[in-house]
């Protein structure tokens, strides 16, 4: 069975371009150490399923299941199913906080909560 590739931090431009809005659909890979960014991040499971070390708590997700959390504490994806698919995006502050989201949802993700939905809307249906 052939070695499954890592995450490199240095290869990647979320930490050195806290300004730009980044959005990915890939097969996301296993973090071997935590990493911080500038960003609110958004990831949204297509297929299977991530299991995340965040800063004070862990947090497995599966196919239909979206999170949004504060980049700049420490995260990690430590462990992935082999068909992992997903999709998101890191968001600049600068951005996230002209959303007007309600105070306490901006102060929850500030203060390192990861939020988790698997809800849907009737308009998915005709999108």
């Amino acid at each position: 069975m052939p070695e499954r590739p890592f995450y490199q931090p240095g290869a990647s431009s979320v930490e050195g371009m806290p300004l730009m809005l980044q959005m990915f659909h890939t097969q996301p890979l296993v973090m071997l150490k935590p990493h911080w960014h500038a960003q609110v991040e958004v990831n949204f499971i297509v297929r299977g399923s991530v299991h995340y070390l965040m800063n004070d708590h862990e947090i497995s997700l599966s196919a239909g299941e979206m999170c949004l959390f504060w980049g700049g504490l420490p995260h990690q994806m430590d462990d992935l199913s082999d068909d992992a698919v997903y999709a998101g995006a890191h968001l600049p502050l600068v951005h996230f906080f002209r959303l007007h989201l309600p105070t306490d949802v901006r102060h929850r993700l500030m203060t390192g909560a990861t939020l988790v939905t698997s809800a849907t809307d009737q308009a998915d249906n005709h999108n």
